[in-house]
């Protein structure tokens, strides 16, 4: 999985869930206006890592991991209803 070797975060039989705060945004930056409810969910969470995706990220992540799923997350009218199954 992208997330395992680009943070080095991993589940484990202890702790069967990764600590990993996920944003999305059309760019690498998350604006200003937006910017205060991501800084404030890290820290909340401060042992928590924090990957932010691109679309272009989130289609190679879903092309990479799920090739079998592509065509229909391709096929979402927008990139809103891509939020889940990622």
């Amino acid at each position: 999985m992208i997330i395992s070797r680009r943070y080095n975060v991993s589940a484990s039989d202890a702790k069967p869930y990764t600590s990993v705060l996920h944003t999305i945004y059309t760019t690498a930056e998350i604006p200003r206006r937006w910017r205060h409810i991501a800084e404030t969910w890290l820290n909340v969470n401060k042992d928590f890592a924090h990957c932010h995706w691109t679309w272009p990220e989130l289609d190679a992540f879903a092309a990479d991991e799920y090739p079998w799923l592509l065509s229909t997350y391709r096929g979402y009218r927008s990139h809103t209803h891509t939020h889940t199954p990622v």
